[in-house]
């Protein structure tokens, strides 16, 4: 059995950012799932991102 992952666009996976970085969307149905299963853009994460798209912290360069 296969079970797709979050894994970021830049090492090949299918999910990204959204246009000011702070939240996470799912390109397919199972990422879209998983990021609202795992709660993944709740405020309090997604004012952090915020705070570190402004530094230059996020996203990350891998």
């Amino acid at each position: 059995m296969t079970i797709e992952h979050i894994i970021p666009e830049a090492l090949g996976g299918t999910t990204t950012e959204n246009i000011d970085g702070s939240q996470i969307l799912g390109k397919t149905a199972c990422g879209r799932a998983t990021v609202v299963a795992l709660n993944m853009n709740n405020a309090e994460i997604v004012i952090t991102r915020k705070l570190w798209v402004s530094a230059g912290w996020w996203p990350l360069d891998d």
